[in-house]
């Protein structure tokens, strides 16, 4: 069966999640159904992250699951196995010097439950105090962890204000450090490391990850933030895991999942008949859980300041040209780029840009310019921005890169003030993004550095964009 709607999408998500989630009879029920409509080749991108994590719910109720779904797991449990490996000695120094640390989300978990193939991730996610962080960065460092976006130039640093800090080896192994007094949601990171950790015995080391219910607090304020609905079911699954084997009875203070879970679970009409495209949201709209969402999110804002191009701002004075948009990115820019601000301007005037100089049509390369007008005077040199138009309105683009800078430096990617991925250093990538719309303002930037000799000009870059109308 193709997907030909959004409907047979929705419905082919809704399935994958419950065979993720439900109870293990259920969601062999929701598997079987899943596999009678589409055969796994079929599944889109979003269905096969989740392929694992079905193989760990339903696995043991029948050996004979397609071979793909436990080839997805053993191939997951292999990657996540090197990863680790290669922090066992980071660990060891940490120890030795008495840093504390916490492992946080995918690995944490994964470590919980005894089951390092459940869950696709990318990276290790490892909270630290900010009074750690040059140790912490000089450790990594001798253990062949360098900066993943930095730039050969006399002008390089890295400020220890930054949110988080993202490292990697040779073999590929991704770091994220998340300063606690810094990062989303700074409330509840702190508070992992005032709590005694839970250490969990892996190959010789004991590895300290926080508490079940702290587990579970990062995890639904993660994804509630979350660019893509796949963010949240990843929250979905990760907490389902979790309520199953947390050794706390007590349940989470703003809302307890296993039981609504368990609701939904019990009506079949919604399970197997509902098209409902994000029926699972029900979980991410308790008024409890967005109002701690908020309170973290302004709570983990740092408000530092970096002196804005007065130049400039004096010849838009002079022309008359200041507009709130030019105004908003005065302020952006001077409180050092925050989210915040940039999600702000982008969902009240569509972003920082004027009109989109660029209408795009799927499936066409297009080569973008940073947008040359009174406006560009302001642009940060740590910014490289432009905006597109669809002809259609859609709810998901996938955007591909090419160009020879991101074979020297990596950059990330924001759409609509939202992080959507990195580049690599094969200097052609894609990335999607999830949000309806036809107005697209798309930003390159490297978050650590970038001066007038580093930062390129993107002359040769090329895009494409892939989307269709789901109707």
């Amino acid at each position: 069966m193709s997907v030909n709607t959004k409907s047979d999408l929705a419905l082919q998500h809704h399935l994958v999640v419950i065979s993720a989630v439900g109870k293990p009879d259920i969601a062999l029920k929701a598997w079987n159904k899943l596999i009678k409509l589409w055969d796994v080749e079929e599944l889109d991108s979003i269905s096969l992250r989740f392929l694992p994590a079905i193989y760990v719910n339903i696995g043991q109720l029948d050996t004979e699951l397609n071979p793909k779904l436990s080839g997805k797991y053993r191939y997951n449990s292999v990657r996540n196995i090197e990863r680790l490996r290669s922090l066992k000695p980071v660990i060891g120094q940490f120890d030795k010097l008495t840093i504390d640390y916490r492992l946080v989300k995918g690995f944490a978990i994964s470590l919980k439950i005894k089951t390092l193939g459940y869950r696709v991730m990318g990276d290790i996610d490892i909270v630290i105090r900010r009074n750690d962080l040059e140790n912490v960065l000089r450790i990594f460092l001798e253990f062949g962890f360098t900066d993943k976006f930095f730039i050969d130039c006399e002008n390089y640093s890295i400020s220890s204000k930054k949110e988080k800090y993202t490292l990697i080896n040779n073999s590929g192994t991704e770091i994220d450090l998340h300063v606690a007094e810094n990062s989303f949601p700074s409330k509840i990171l702190k508070k992992m490391l005032q709590e005694k950790p839970l250490e969990v015995y892996w190959e010789g080391i004991l590895i300290k990850i926080p508490s079940d219910q702290l587990l579970i607090s990062h995890s639904l304020l993660h994804g509630l933030q979350g660019t893509a609905v796949t963010d949240r079911w990843q929250t979905l699954v990760d907490i389902n895991t979790l309520e199953r084997v947390k050794e706390s009875h007590k349940l989470w203070k703003i809302l307890s999942l296993n039981n609504r879970i368990a609701r939904a679970f019990n009506d079949d009409s919604k399970i197997f008949d509902s098209t409902n495209e994000h029926y699972f949201d029900f979980v991410f709209k308790a008024k409890l859980l967005k109002t701690s969402f908020w309170i973290n999110k302004l709570l983990s804002h740092r408000f530092t300041v970096k002196t804005p191009n007065t130049d400039g701002i004096t010849s838009l004075i002079g022309d008359k040209k200041l507009s709130m948009r030019t105004l908003a990115y005065c302020a952006w820019a001077f409180f050092a780029a925050r989210s915040l601000l940039e999600n702000f301007v982008c969902k009240t005037f569509g972003g920082f840009l004027k009109q989109p100089k660029l209408n795009i049509l799927s499936s066409n390369d297009y080569l973008p310019h940073r947008e040359v007008d009174k406006f560009s005077i302001l642009q940060n040199i740590l910014d490289y921005r432009f905006r597109v138009k669809t002809s259609l309105r859609v709810s998901k683009m996938d955007i591909y890169f090419h160009s020879k800078v991101f074979q020297e430096k990596n950059y990330e990617i924001f759409c609509n003030g939202k992080f959507v991925g990195v580049s690599n250093k094969l200097g052609h990538f894609g990335i999607s993004y999830f949000g309806e719309g036809k107005d697209f303002e798309i930003s390159i930037r490297n978050p650590n550095h970038a001066c007038e000799r580093c930062f390129s000009s993107f002359e040769n870059l090329k895009i494409r964009f892939e989307y269709e109308d789901l109707i």
